[in-house]
């Protein structure tokens, strides 16, 4: 979360597509799938994503463009 700057945001990192622990939408969700990451924007986890399958150092790269 550090990696969104001085203002935050919410960010959602969650194992799969259902976001059971946050059914609401965030600024960042990081959604686990095969050993990967996908990166929605102002979503919720089950929301198509920006990117799919990043590695952790590309989505963390991601974040910090965010």
């Amino acid at each position: 979360a550090g990696r969104l700057g001085p203002e935050g945001g919410r960010v959602h990192v969650s194992g799969c597509a259902k976001g059971c622990a946050l059914p609401l939408a965030a600024d960042i969700a990081l959604v686990g799938e095969a050993g990967r990451w996908n990166l929605v924007r102002q979503g919720r986890a089950g929301d198509p994503p920006l990117s799919r399958g990043l590695d952790t150092a590309a989505a963390l790269d991601l974040l910090q463009d965010a």
